[in-house]
């Protein structure tokens, strides 16, 4: 027993021996840490889902998975002096960090996409996965083998859409942005893009939903959708190129000659494009910025409209015989980590010609005036431009200073045959427009701050139109305008949690100056007017944002001070009504007196109006229209909520009270001739209409399923003070405007649905629309109430279900109805466009197609055309060389109705004849 004590003591006393020493040598007791930080792709985008993990050596000490604004925090115990902190997801490098425990109270890891190959299996991501706001699309999942171009490719991608003209949508709304590789590179231009990159140069296409572009506003909510594509290895290893030669005959000879240059490099990125041909017309689209929803144009220019000008739902290379040239450079580079200089210049040449005969009904207010026309149109126009950008795009500070340069001029001659005279109209617009266009946003302490400053000048040196009939016998109408814009802001922004409040306040103005003579020997009338507009506006806005963007609300309440003062000299429709009256019996002999009537009509409302004598009343708009100053105070609400009901959808509201005014246009008391049928005649008085709208969108997408469904309705109602007016008499039509207070009223509804079936690769979409709409004009002096419905349903289809077969099929069924007086009218309409493709091997494809049409041209009368194509094509890998057959069946006319509130337009037109191409295309 007394051993087993001893033993006993001795152990304790070594034990503490120990402990004494370890205490005295520091002791190695565990710690509480944390790290947290971001996870993002290399452009900057959430990589949500990713597992970090904390760890030494082969211990996990902790682990957390990243939320979907790309954000992870983990805590974790450890006694050690450095930990090792690792981050993995699928389609992902795994990317590992050694951090001190001293200094790791953040990190943030960025992950590289990869292919891994496991022996003979590659595996990938997904053909569709989302992380946070960005949906990526893997193309080789969408692509085949028949699909030579970028444009080609994403019409295939479900979500979205490409129009005929380039333009990008996704889930029914328009593209803010087209990035390359991150880069702006074209500026809105991206059709030289989507036309000119090869589909296999391409392996991901990135919508980015919620996009900012400037990154210090990266935690500001945003409902602008933009495009990133990123570039396969062999677009960036070396400068690439896509070139193109084709040759046919058809009515003529038809040739075609194309080449882009493109460079892909990290910091620099180029294209450069060149293209000429007449067997289809491109220089106008591909020069088109796709990004604006509107183009500004001269008053003269707006005011005289293009005397050419063609819509039809026909494709243009059916009847449009062109002949195009166009050239583009395009380059942008990094001068730092977010800086870059971009510069884009181009110069297009577009001259065109078709055929068409044309049956217009005018209605009078008891009947109709049918005018018969024969009309073959024939106008070039050139169109150079030039854009230089400086942007930088810190997380601090985002400046951004935009240059451009563009001009216009369109030379049209119109040989017109109508009931059974012959005259020849031939039309000159020239344009130029220079803008400056800066911005700046920034962050201080406490605050951030926004300003912007935008000056535009546009001229309008030469607007004229001249008509000519067999006897010589001319009517001359010229304009000329000059304008000035300017629109300057400064905005302060208090953030408190997730609240923010904008106070903006903003200085613009505007002026300009159009002049206009209309000669027909008579001195028939003449305009001078110049019109300026001074805004003074707060806008103060409320934003609240939910802490994870469930929901954003935003209040704004712009209160405006608008100053306008104008200021007409010349001889204004009034003073010279003598001069008028000749004028319209130089263009209606056989009955003189009948527009005198209409003028007198005219004269006759404001009377009505104002109590007061006809010839004291027009006397008195004259002298007050001489010089004038007004100032107007308005209020104009706006409220925006948007709702992320769950992952898959969001519901957006909108609604808004608006207040604009007119401009020069409506000013100008002398008659206008704008061709051989129609006259503007305005009352000189300035249009002011407010405009109360509302909007409902909703939105759902299951990526994974492949699933996406839009729908849209809005309602907007106008209070104008003035009323559209018509006046038919012998041929002519006047058209203006008369002061009358009156409401219209339109409903707009739209739906989307779009699914991908994997299995059988097949995408199929319907979209629908429905316009309501009812408004009042004045008809020959009397009141005519207009209701107007308008429904579409446009089902589509494209399906690969075997490696050698292509279906692609698009239709539109569509009705339209008119009701005024006791006039009813409804046209029915239907259109399939559809394309077999037949690939037996790797290297041959056999196509056909057909352009199906049935169109009511009147009650009772309906028409059917059909138009064939076929073609053969041998591709073997860069190289494709097509052999095409086009109108197989050597179609010569196509006819379509169309109705523009009591009138009606009946077009037949001329169709180019069979033709036969040769095409050889081929990338280095």
């Amino acid at each position: 027993m007394r051993r087993l004590f001893l033993c006993l003591a001795v152990l304790m006393a070594g034990i503490a021996t120990c402990a004494q020493n370890t205490a005295e040598n520091g002791a190695k007791i565990p710690r509480q840490l944390s790290v947290k930080g971001t996870v993002k792709d290399e452009s900057g985008v959430a990589v949500s889902g990713a597992i970090v993990k904390v760890a030494v050596q082969e211990a996990v000490l902790g682990y957390s998975m990243v939320d979907e604004s790309g954000h992870y925090e983990i805590h974790f115990k450890t006694d050690v002096q450095q930990v090792t902190v690792s981050v993995e997801c699928l389609g992902y490098e795994s990317a590992t960090v050694t951090l001190p425990c001293s200094s790791i109270a953040g990190y943030n890891l960025t992950m590289k996409e990869k292919a891994t190959a496991l022996k003979e299996v590659v595996v990938r991501a997904p053909a569709i996965h989302q992380r946070g706001d960005t949906l990526s699309y893997s193309l080789s999942a969408y692509a085949t083998r028949s699909d030579y171009t970028l444009k080609d490719a994403i019409k295939k991608l479900p979500g979205l859409d490409v129009t005929e003209a380039g333009a990008i949508k996704y889930l029914g709304k328009d593209i803010s942005k087209f990035y390359i590789e991150g880069l702006d590179l074209l500026g809105g231009k991206y059709n030289i893009a989507t036309t000119n990159i090869p589909a296999s140069y391409v392996n991901q296409v990135q919508v980015l939903s919620n996009h900012q572009e400037a990154k210090v506003d990266k935690d500001v909510f945003s409902d602008d959708v933009a495009i990133n594509i990123k570039l396969s290895d062999k677009a960036k290893l070396k400068p690439t190129g896509t070139y193109e030669a084709a040759a046919g005959y058809g009515d003529d000879w038809l040739y075609s000659l194309s080449g882009a240059g493109m460079l892909f490099a990290p910091k620099t990125q180029a294209i450069a494009t060149v293209k000429t041909g007449n067997i289809t017309s491109f220089a106008t689209d591909g020069g088109k910025t796709l990004t604006e929803s509107s183009v500004s144009e001269s008053k003269a220019s707006e005011l005289l409209g293009n005397l050419s000008t063609s819509q039809t739902p026909l494709k243009p290379e059916r009847f449009l015989s062109p002949s195009d040239i166009l050239l583009t450079m395009n380059a942008i580079r990094k001068t730092g980590r977010n800086s870059t200089i971009k510069a884009n210049a181009g110069y297009s040449t577009s001259n065109s010609g078709y055929e068409y005969s044309q049956t217009s009904l005018y209605y009078d207010g008891s009947g109709n005036m049918q005018v018969n026309r024969s009309v073959s149109p024939e106008s070039t126009l050139r169109k150079p431009w030039l854009s230089m950008t400086f942007q930088n795009n810190s997380p601090k500070c985002y400046i951004n200073e935009d240059f451009s340069l563009k001009a216009a001029s369109r030379e049209s001659t119109v040989p017109t045959g109508q009931n059974g005279n012959m005259l020849v109209q031939s039309q000159t617009l020239r344009d130029v427009d220079l803008k400056n266009n800066f911005t700046a946003r920034w962050r201080t302490s406490k605050l951030r701050w926004n300003a912007s400053s935008v000056l535009e000048y546009s001229e309008a040196p030469t607007a004229c139109l001249e008509i000519t009939d067999d006897e010589d016998k001319g009517i001359f109408q010229n304009a000329k305008s000059k304008g000035i814009r300017t629109e300057n802001s400064l905005s302060a922004v208090f953030e408190s949690g997730s609240n923010r409040l904008y106070v903006p306040l903003m200085l613009n103005y505007s002026s300009d100056n159009i002049t206009t003579s209309l000669d027909d020997k008579l001195s028939a009338g003449q305009n001078d007017v110049t019109y300026s507009q001074l805004r003074l506006a707060v806008a103060p806005q409320y934003e609240y944002t939910h802490t994870h963007r469930k929901y954003v609300f935003r209040a704004e309440l712009p209160i405006r001070l608008d100053k306008i003062s104008s200021r007409q000299e010349g001889k204004d429709y009034f003073q010279n009504f003598g001069n008028v009256q000749n004028f319209e019996n130089s263009l209606s002999p056989t009955a003189p007196n009948e527009h005198c009537r209409v003028v007198s009509s005219i004269c006759g409302h404001f009377d009505r109006l104002s109590d007061r004598s006809q010839g004291l009343m027009c006397a008195e708009l004259a002298e007050a229209s001489r010089l004038r100053s007004d100032l107007y105070f308005s209020v104009c609400p706006d409220i925006f909520f948007n709702w992320n009901v769950s992952p898959r959808s969001v519901l957006r509201a909108t609604a808004s009270y608006s207040r604009t005014f007119g401009d020069a246009l409506d000013l100008l008391t002398a008659p206008v001739r704008l061709d051989e049928t129609t006259v503007r005649v305005s009352s000189g008085i300035l249009s002011d209409t407010k405009t109360l709208s509302a909007n409902l969108h909703y939105d759902f997408k299951i990526p994974l399923e492949q699933w996406f469904v839009n729908a849209d309705l809005a309602f907007v109602r106008n209070w104008n003070n003035l009323i559209a007016s018509q006046s038919v008499a012998d041929g002519d039509v006047l058209i203006g405007s008369l002061a009358q207070p009156n409401v219209s009223d339109n409903i707009v509804a739209q739906f989307g649905v779009t699914k991908q079936i994997t299995s059988i690769r097949t995408k199929i979409s319907l979209t629908g629309s429905a316009l309501f709409s009812n408004q009042s004009i004045m008809q020959s002096g009397n009141l005519v109430d207009v209701f107007w419905q308008s429904t579409a349903i446009s089902p589509s289809l494209y399906s690969h279900p075997l490696d050698w077969l292509e279906l692609d099929y698009s239709g539109e069924f569509a009705k339209t109805s008119s009701n005024y007086g006791s006039v009813r009218k409804h046209y029915l309409s239907q259109s399939h466009d559809i394309a077999l493709k037949l690939l037996p091997g790797d290297t041959f494809q056999f196509k056909a197609g057909a352009e199906i049409s049935r169109h009511q041209l009147t009650d009772g009368l309906t028409k059917t055309m059909a138009l064939l194509d076929c073609g053969l094509s041998f591709r073997n890998r860069s190289l494709q060389l097509s052999l095409d057959l086009r109108n197989l069946l050597n179609q010569k006319s196509y006819s379509y109705s169309i109705y523009s509130t009591v009138n009606t337009f009946t077009y037949d037109y001329r169709l180019r004849g069979r033709e036969l191409i040769l095409t050889l295309r081929f990338t280095l």
